[in-house]
């Protein structure tokens, strides 16, 4: 009994050479794709403006702005928490540029929530000029309390008579 096992053990050793040359070639060809791409590999490296840095590392904006920083005087007139309307030029759907912009300015005067429909009875209006305002405004049935610039300024619903 003991002398079979040896002997199936010598097969299989004999066999192994022909697995396991398989398998060494199997390592060999993952090992030098490793090497090939160690080799080749290089870092991207961005060039980091000295300005920017220098503002990163002391924790100040400097001439940063944040996305939806133009609406800055806004946030200390509207209440800090609930939700309001917010009309610009045109309806944002479909519009990659205003739906990012709106997108920038909700997270800008967050917890606010902005909703692009006018149904809020207060709210922000953000027109390029006073004429496309006015007609917003008019359209929507809201009136401006609080004018920042051209266009720009606080809503509120017109009361009903």
């Amino acid at each position: 009994m003991l002398q079979h096992q040896i002997t199936e053990k010598i097969k299989n050793t004999l066999r192994m050479p022909a697995r396991s040359l398989a398998s060494l070639w199997h390592y060999g060809l993952h090992l030098s794709i490793l090497v090939l791409i160690l080799i080749n590999y290089s870092p991207s490296q961005l060039e980091i403006h000295p300005v920017l840095l220098r503002n990163l590392l002391s924790g100040t904006q400097g001439s940063y702005k944040p996305l939806g920083a133009e609406l800055a005087p806004f946030k200390a007139i509207l209440p800090q928490k609930g939700v309001i309307t917010f009309l610009m030029d045109k309806p944002r759907y479909g519009d990659k540029e205003l739906t990012e912009f709106f997108l920038s300015v909700q997270n800008f005067l967050c917890p606010v929530i902005l909703n692009s429909e006018p149904v809020e009875p207060h709210g922000i209006i953000y027109c390029t000029n006073d004429d496309i305002a006015n007609a917003r405004l008019s359209e929507t049935g809201y009136q401006m309390v609080a004018k920042q610039s051209a266009g720009k300024g606080i809503m509120i619903r017109k009361r009903r008579t």
